[in-house]
């Protein structure tokens, strides 16, 4: 048996019992009712939201570092929260597309000084385009 049949088989045996025993509890990862994907790789992201029956909605990467580190979908199948992770450079194009000036205050052993930074954003088409509404 392979890893992949050996996981699902597992899972349909705890259903089953779960099922049969109405006196034990549900584990507290099911009475969440939240399922994480971990793909490796873009196309295997891509492929992961075609197949799963859902509406994406996908993280914004200017709400945090970590959103802007990581592209996250998350959606609802029949009750259960759904979860897409994958880091944001593998599904992405970091494109710079400016400059800023920004001030950065003074600190105690130099003055206040004026600087240009580079402004980014991600371009994640056209891959997930079909996946993801």
């Amino acid at each position: 048996m392979n890893t992949r049949t050996e996981y699902i088989d597992r899972l349909r045996k705890l259903a089953d019992l779960l099922e049969s025993t109405p006196d034990l509890i549900l584990p507290q990862a099911i009475q969440k009712t939240s399922i994480q994907f971990f793909p490796l790789g873009a196309a295997e992201t891509a492929l992961t939201a075609k197949l799963l029956p859902t509406g994406w909605k996908k993280n914004d990467p200017n709400e945090s570092k970590y959103d802007a580190d990581y592209y996250i979908l998350t959606g609802k199948w029949e009750g259960v929260s759904l979860t897409i992770l994958e880091t944001r450079n593998v599904v992405c194009e970091r494109i710079q597309v400016g400059k800023e000036t920004v001030t950065v205050p003074a600190v105690e052993a130099a003055p206040e000084t004026v600087v240009e930074r580079p402004v980014y954003e991600f371009k994640c088409e056209p891959l997930l385009a079909k996946a993801v509404g």
